[in-house]
C-alpha cells in the first residue's frame, strides 16, 4: 500500500506538466490505484493476475511515454 500512495504522489506530482495523452493515462492509473477501484474494493480485495497483468500493461505504456518525453527535452536542448 505504501508504494501505491508513492506512486500515485509521483505522478500526480507530474501530471500538470503533461501533454493530454500523458495525462488521460496519468488519471487511467491513479483511478485504478484509488480506493473504490473494482480491485480494490471493500467486496474484493485481492487483484486477480488479469488485473495485475492490466496494470502492468498501463505502467508500461506509461513508463516509455515518460522516456519519449525525455528525450524529445534533451533534444530541444541541444
Amino acid at each position: 500500500m505504501h508504494m501505491l500512495y508513492q506512486l500515485k504522489g509521483y505522478i500526480n506530482n507530474i501530471r500538470p506538466s503533461l501533454g493530454d495523452k500523458e495525462k488521460a493515462l496519468a488519471d487511467t492509473l491513479v483511478g485504478l490505484m484509488s480506493f473504490d477501484a473494482k480491485w480494490y474494493s471493500s467486496t474484493r480485495r485481492n487483484m486477480t493476475q488479469d488485473d495485475g497483468w492490466y496494470v502492468s500493461r498501463l505502467m508500461t505504456e506509461f513508463e516509455v511515454m515518460l522516456d519519449g518525453l525525455h528525450k524529445d527535452n534533451e533534444a530541444s536542448r541541444l
